[in-house]
């Protein structure tokens, strides 16, 4: 029941976004995500809904690294992540590093279906990092490094998005 009305299960209660226009970078430690890079919150009408996570990231690289890996988290938690693999960093998507191709961006989509069982405020995050033994940067939204953050035609900006669908049981 939602507002007096009662929602059929499958029927999408409510939609919250995050659409990311800026650029963003971070240098990082080896196996370490980004800062949050969106954040998105939604309040559940009821425990027992799920939500589903839609999320767009657009990474690039230094140029050093073939690998681009992002993580979605719920309240500081990862969600939808691999099954432990040895001291492989656990990610929720996976795209290709600048040095696979040059001045890429990788479009990385996550998608999960979470079931939360709250009613509170629940913060939805995206992280990136670089697939790198090392330090690095990571980029959202632009390309890589290596020369290809100059002010030409010829060089990409995009826009990144994480958004949540209250759905009902």
């Amino acid at each position: 029941v939602t507002g007096g009305t009662l929602k059929s299960s499958g029927s999408v209660i409510q939609t919250k976004q995050t659409y990311r226009t800026s650029l963003f970078e971070e240098t990082l430690s080896q196996g370490d995500y980004s800062s949050a890079v969106m954040t998105c919150t939604i309040t559940p009408a009821s425990a027992t809904s799920k939500i589903l996570v839609l999320c767009t990231v657009q990474i690039s690289t230094g140029s050093g690294t073939n690998g681009a890996q992002a993580q979605l988290q719920r309240d500081g938690t990862p969600i939808g992540i691999a099954d432990v693999a040895g001291s492989r960093t656990r990610a929720t998507g996976a795209g290709m590093g600048s040095a696979a191709v040059n001045r890429m961006q990788s479009n990385v989509q996550m998608t999960f279906l979470d079931s939360p069982a709250s009613s509170s405020s629940l913060s939805y995050t995206a992280h990136i990092k670089p697939g790198f033994a090392g330090s690095q940067t990571v980029y959202l939204n632009r390309e890589g490094a290596g020369g290809h953050d100059t002010d030409a035609s010829n060089v990409g900006v995009s826009a990144s998005s994480l958004t949540l669908l209250e759905i009902a049981v």
